[in-house]
């Protein structure tokens, strides 16, 4: 042991036996006093080697991020070296630091960077000093992986069924009840399911003061003498069958008369003469739940529009491509959108499904529309889908008729036609790195209800998800929005729905098992209820797939 000066007090000492009481309360005190003086060390050491360990995963992130992931080895522990250095430079209570970075990379163009740090330093001592002990030795290493974002094909399959016309909010349910709750008991949940016909038992109603009235809405505006512009509905008191304009103001001499213009829906004539019916007449129809819907402002002024669940659709496609834009020009990656909806409308003689815009195309055979091509995004307006078509009406009798705008034998929701046509039209997935094709990733937009005339009327059968599982086993990545019905919103005219929502929500679970899962097993889906929009939820989806499709670990 070196011969220190405290070392030859304690020889003296030990040789003087006067005072020992003293001495040894003056020993204990120096004992607990170094006691004291080791813990701060060892603690100030502790605390230094967390923040340097916190440093070595940041350098080692650097040398993965989406931007240096393109850069040679080279660079990337030259910019991992210089974002330790720079954390380092001014730590204090620390001599000896040192760092060694390891870059490498996998096989192949575009392969898995490994990224090592290891790193030594040595902790200045305060108090172990005066026993000799200048410093704690300390040491560590932090290591990440990654490979490049890959490029990846998105295709956007829409569900465009009926039963999306359901409003998506508390507030819009409500109001669509309330125009219905004496013709129809309150319907919100596929109430356009009633075409227009000449009996006004299933339409729309407006209460004026005491007087409920049933709407009627001409081809065309007409001019009332008593309310100022262009008006769109008439009201009409069916216990007189007396008219009126939208101010509840008496419109003389108007008659309801019947009859049928043979090609789009059932038309309801009005006589405007005196002469009634076998005068001068104007065509229109009584309406019904989905005229509700897009004219609500018109019924209510003050109102906003009822949004409906294929609108909030619609705009989170569109959302979509700005924000996809962005990421990709983070991650220095490509991605492609296409957009497709699918419903059923191989047949539709009753002329009740809208024309199909401009470039979109009925796969033929099939229940899919492309909406879009395959779009890259060279810009953030690149992608601009239109607005997917609805069917203004569908009848129930369509069920049951091959007259309807579905498939034969009424397919309205046709799951796994659409499943199957898209693992065809899909092509086999690459890594997504350069060199090689893009990976391919199909996400479902859908209330997750298949809806099959004398067939499956539930939740995704086996045979469906053997279809996800099929498409899945190629390499393609599914992911899910799925907009959750609420019991309540389809309560009572539709317990068949309801039964499968609760108490467990079997479409959920269904829906989960035709995802994809990421790393840690979480399946690549996201359910949207009443009241929220499925426009942050696409993006978030998105996001966690494009995390999903390459690795940092």
């Amino acid at each position: 042991m070196r011969d220190t000066p405290l070392i030859r007090l304690a020889r003296r000492l030990a040789v003087d036996t006067d005072g020992n009481i003293l001495l040894m309360t003056t020993l204990g005190l120096l004992t607990l006093v170094f006691g004291l003086g080791f813990v701060v060390d060892f603690s100030r050491a502790e605390a230094a080697q967390t923040e340097l360990n916190a440093i070595a995963d940041a350098a080692a992130l650097t040398a993965v991020d989406p931007q240096m992931i393109y850069q040679s080895n080279t660079v990337a522990q030259t910019a991992a070296t210089a974002m330790w250095n720079a954390q380092t430079a001014n730590l204090s209570g620390l001599t000896n630091i040192s760092m060694t970075p390891s870059v490498t990379t996998g096989s192949g163009i575009g392969g898995l960077r490994n990224v090592t740090i290891t790193w030594t330093a040595n902790s200045t001592n305060l108090f172990a000093n005066l026993l000799g002990v200048s410093s704690l030795a300390l040491s560590g290493s932090a290591s990440t992986a990654a490979s490049q974002p890959p490029n990846i094909n998105f295709y956007i399959m829409v569900d465009n069924s009926p039963s999306m016309l359901i409003p998506n909010s508390a507030t819009g349910i409500t109001n669509l009840q309330g125009t219905t709750s004496t013709s129809d008991g309150g319907c919100a949940f596929t109430c356009h399911n009633r075409e227009p016909q000449t009996s006004y038992t299933y339409e729309v109603t407006k209460k004026v003061g005491s007087t409920t009235y049933v709407v009627w809405t001409p081809d065309s505006s007409y001019t009332s003498p008593s309310v100022t512009g262009p008006q769109y509905y008439m009201l009409v008191n069916t216990s007189n069958n007396r008219v009126y304009d939208s101010g509840a103001n008496r419109l003389n001499n108007y008659t309801v008369c019947t009859g049928s213009d043979g090609t789009t829906a059932t038309s309801v004539s009005m006589a405007t003469t005196a002469s009634g019916c076998s005068g001068t007449t104007i065509s229109g129809q009584w309406a019904d739940g989905y005229w509700a819907v897009e004219n609500y402002s018109v019924l209510y002024p003050g109102q906003s529009n009822i949004t409906l669940r294929i609108d909030d659709a619609n705009n989170a496609v569109n959302a979509l491509g700005p924000y996809a834009y962005n990421l990709s020009t983070t991650n220095n990656a490509t991605y492609a959108l296409q957009e497709f909806f699918y419903d059923s409308i191989i047949s539709d003689p009753q002329n009740l499904f809208p024309s199909l815009p401009s470039g979109a195309s009925q796969i033929s055979g099939t229940p899919v529309v492309q909406m879009t091509s395959m779009t890259t995004l060279t810009s953030s307006t690149a992608f601009a889908p239109p607005t997917i078509p609805v069917p203004r009406w569908v009848n129930s009798s369509c069920m049951t008729s091959s007259s309807c705008p579905n498939v034969s034998g009424g397919d309205t929701t046709d799951n796994i036609n659409m499943l199957k046509e898209m693992n065809s039209y899909m092509p086999n997935p690459g890594t997504g790195q350069t060199g090689s094709t893009p990976q391919e990733v199909l996400f479902l937009i859908t209330d997750g209800y298949d809806d099959m005339y004398g067939s499956n009327r539930g939740p995704f059968t086996t045979a469906i998800l053997a279809q996800c599982s099929a498409i899945k086993a190629r390499g393609i990545k599914i992911a899910v929005i799925y907009t959750q019905y609420l019991a309540s919103s389809i309560l009572p005219a539709y317990p068949s729905y309801a039964a499968v929502l609760t108490p467990t929500d079997q479409v959920a679970s269904a829906l989960q098992s035709c995802a994809s899962t990421n790393a840690s097993g979480t399946p690549l889906y996201y359910a949207v209820t009443q009241n929220q929009s499925i426009v942050p939820a696409l993006q978030q989806l998105f996001a966690a797939v494009v995390q999903s499709a390459y690795l940092v670990s």
